[in-house]
């Protein structure tokens, strides 16, 4: 009799007791074994090296051959001798905060199956405010939520390493990891390799960091490959698919971004738009700099300023 006031719920329930379709498979999401079961078979693949001076090869005598970054090319090219690899090159300096506002331009809008994300060193790892943790972990959840496998990349500083060793590592560089865990990344921590070369008493810190504190030479960037080699194979078989926690690790901050041309708005009087005088590195794919605007500063007045407004 309740049936027969609500024809339309025997029916559905009907239909749902007697459905023998199943329903299409979940997508992989940011699956490492996705990733490696698509280059097995030959397919093109975008992989998208993203970070700062580390990444783009500072310090490596020369970066297109012996870079962390170039190493890496050849090596998947080596495992993966079928598949035709389109390597960007997106380094440039200014951290999480700065690459907030170029991950859609420089990362996602080149679709990559895979992405090495490096910006600890330039986050400073001994660094402890809140708001470049959230930039960087802002990173994390928009590449995964796309379904990019991603590999993160550690280093330290010179100072860290030789008799200022600490197990512990640097505050940052701990928090980083622990969001390599919660986000189920993949991982190439070259932080302890790097003390176990210094440990033996044969080397010293100055035969990686010759030139500064910061940057490594050849030394230092064979290591940093070796290390996210060792991780990628990991993260490949174990299956890793990395996911984003039910909350933010430390606040979801950040969800909109938004890149201002001042060359694309009206000016004011006394300004012009000109060419960027700026070349990109050789090597980098993606450069910061475009047009710019100009104005002869001498003459004060003609030039009226320059005024923006923002909510943020």
């Amino acid at each position: 009799m309740k049936f027969a006031k609500f024809p339309w719920m025997a029916v559905a329930l009907f239909c749902a007791g007697c459905s023998t379709s199943k329903p299409p498979p979940a997508p992989p999401g940011a699956s490492f074994a996705e990733f490696d079961r698509r280059a097995q078979a030959g397919e093109t693949l975008s992989v998208v090296f993203y970070g700062g001076a580390l990444t783009w090869g500072a310090n490596s005598s020369d970066p297109s051959k012996t870079s962390f970054r170039a190493l890496l090319e050849n090596y998947l090219r080596e495992r993966y001798p079928r598949t035709r690899f389109r390597f960007l090159n997106a380094a440039i300096g200014g951290g999480s905060k700065l690459g907030m506002f170029r991950l859609k331009r420089d990362v996602l809008a080149h679709h990559p199956d895979l992405v090495f994300l490096d910006f600890t060193l330039d986050d400073n790892p001994d660094g402890v405010d809140r708001e470049t943790l959230t930039s960087y972990e802002r990173l994390l959840i928009e590449l995964i939520q796309a379904d990019i496998p991603v590999m993160q990349v550690f280093f330290g500083f010179k100072r860290d390493f030789g008799t200022n060793w600490k197990p512990l590592l640097p505050v940052r560089l701990r928090d980083h990891l622990e969001m390599a865990r919660l986000y189920r990344t993949g991982v190439g921590n070259a932080a302890y390799p790097t003390q176990s070369f210094l440990a033996d008493g044969k080397h010293d810190v100055d035969e990686i960091w010759p030139f500064d504190h910061t940057y490594p030479n050849d030394i230092g960037h064979q290591i940093i490959f070796e290390s996210l080699r060792d991780g990628l194979e990991e993260a490949i078989r174990q299956k890793r698919i990395c996911s984003t926690p039910l909350f933010p690790v430390f606040a979801d901050h950040y969800t909109m971004t938004t890149q201002i041309y001042l060359s694309e708005l009206p000016l004011p009087e006394g300004w012009d738009r000109a060419e960027s005088f700026s070349k990109p590195p050789a090597g980098v794919a993606n450069p910061w700099l475009r047009e710019v605007v100009v104005c002869d500063a001498g003459d004060q007045n003609e030039v009226q300023p320059l005024q923006l407004a923002f909510t943020g």
